[in-house]
């Protein structure tokens, strides 16, 4: 999670159990707060080798 978020203290977690955090704003618009999800996501599809094109976003409306 350190390196897929920056590095530094952005990303942490105990054990199993990870977790980080993202700046987009606080009056971010809900895009920019989806391209950070984005690219987090690509980011680590691509990391364990998947290719993140083939991702499905069930639960996401339009």
């Amino acid at each position: 999670m350190k390196r897929l978020l920056g590095g530094g203290n952005r990303g942490g977690g105990h054990g199993m159990i990870a977790g980080g955090s993202v700046e987009v704003g606080e009056n971010a618009a809900e895009a920019a707060w989806r391209e950070a999800e984005d690219k987090i996501t690509t980011d680590f599809l691509t990391h364990l080798g998947i290719d993140p094109a083939g991702r499905r976003r069930p639960f996401r409306g339009a």
